[in-house]
């Protein structure tokens, strides 16, 4: 018999937040995050705008210091987000048995800034690489192998809360949080672990991130009003827009949740769909691509379900945005409430679904779709339906 599974904690930082309530209040009074970029000098950059994390302190985080000097950016992101989600499920871990917790989190690599590249071409007179100048520069810290790489969000959350449960990292691209949250229910559900902490982190709004996308031609290239420049579906789209941030979730198995009394967000099962969140990065083919995908696999349904995407108010956050979003396909689910698409204001033609412009709208909702979309094809598809309770809850399918 299929073990049953349902998200119980919700953690995230977003450009609009650095908690769920906020992020989701301003998501729904269309308030968004995406401003000129902070963290570093784009004066020389096409595209100067991305979706920043705010006032972000991670010295502040309840986490042994030692422990935050193997952590970059994208890590400390996700362990504030994992710390939330872990609080919001009320969740007391060292009375847990150990061996049944785990963390299966998509991440991408740390990416070195500016100062740390220019030694990467320290070279001798001869043209080989001058080792010693790499290692004499001081901004080239000696964790700086764990900071940068991938696994490092995965293996400080091991030893901040102790599990000793499977522990895995996965990079699929922009799809990797919902990859790792697949994969987590996967391990309840065949009763490799009773608790996973999953979900996406990542930092791309920086110069390598910004340049490389740059180079594709994948950004917009609205400067002016930074707001206004991400606009999925609209005809006058061209691109998205960096962002960063992290989305945590705690999953369990079904009895063991409701043995402990917690409170439960999500289980995951198909079944009709009331609403989708979509990947809507404004690009030009994605957007018509989706539109085309849905209205093959739904016919003439299609029109009739309300579809929008929070890319216009938080930005492309990389490996972490499948993971808030998808934490915000479980609120939307669980509150009656579809987001609006911000910036969607001439329409397109080829996109003539509901993709709910500019102003939220309440629905009660018993089914709900996340749709992810990595560059490449490294796709993944989450059905939320709402959990039988006297309050509104969900669940949830990972396809």
């Amino acid at each position: 018999m299929r073990r049953r599974v349902v998200v119980t904690g919700l953690g995230c930082l977003t450009p609009v937040g650095n908690d769920v309530t906020t992020t989701w209040n301003n998501l729904l009074n269309g308030v968004s995050g995406v401003d000129y970029i902070t963290h570093f000098d784009a004066s020389t950059f096409p595209s100067k705008i991305a979706g920043e994390v705010k006032q972000f302190d991670p010295t502040a985080l309840p986490v042994d210091k030692k422990l935050l000097d193997y952590a970059g950016r994208v890590s400390q992101l996700g362990i504030a987000a994992a710390l939330m989600a872990v609080e919001d499920a009320h969740l007391a871990i060292e009375k847990l048995d150990l061996t049944r917790v785990g963390s299966s989190v998509g991440a991408s690599g740390e990416y070195p800034d500016i100062e740390q590249l220019s030694y990467y071409h320290r070279f001798k007179g001869d043209g080989g690489w001058d080792y010693k100048a790499f290692a004499d520069s001081a901004h080239i810290p000696s964790t700086w192998v764990f900071r940068r790489s991938v696994h490092t969000v995965s293996l400080i959350m091991a030893k901040l809360f102790k599990f000793l449960g499977p522990n895995m990292t996965i990079h699929t691209a922009c799809a990797s949080g919902s990859y790792a949250i697949g994969q987590a229910f996967r391990v309840i559900e065949r009763g490799d672990a009773e608790v996973m902490i999953t979900g996406g982190t990542d930092a791309i709004s920086s110069p390598l991130w910004v340049a490389a996308f740059g180079l594709l031609g994948a950004l917009s290239s609205r400067q002016i009003e930074p707001q206004k420049a991400s606009r999925p579906f609209d005809a006058m789209r061209d691109g998205f827009v960096i962002g960063e941030g992290a989305g945590m979730l705690i999953l369990e198995e079904l009895s063991f949740a409701l043995h402990r009394g917690a409170k439960i967000y999500a289980e995951i099962v198909p079944g009709q769909v009331d609403y989708i969140n979509s990947e809507g990065n404004a690009t030009l083919k994605n957007d018509l691509s989706e539109t085309r995908t849905f209205k093959k696999v739904f016919g003439k349904k299609a029109y009739d379900i309300p579809i929008s995407t929070i890319k216009p108010v938080i930005g492309h956050s990389g490996a972490a945005s499948s993971a808030i979003e998808l934490i915000i396909t479980a609120l939307a689910l669980e509150r009656g409430i579809v987001p609006p698409t911000i910036n969607c204001i001439s329409g397109d033609p080829e996109c003539d679904l509901d993709y709910v412009p500019n102003n939220y709208r309440p629905k009660e909702m018993q089914h709900a779709i996340s749709v992810n979309k990595g560059i490449g094809g490294q796709n993944c598809v989450f059905i939320l339906k709402e959990y039988p309770s006297l309050r509104r809850r969900c669940s949830m399918q990972f396809r």
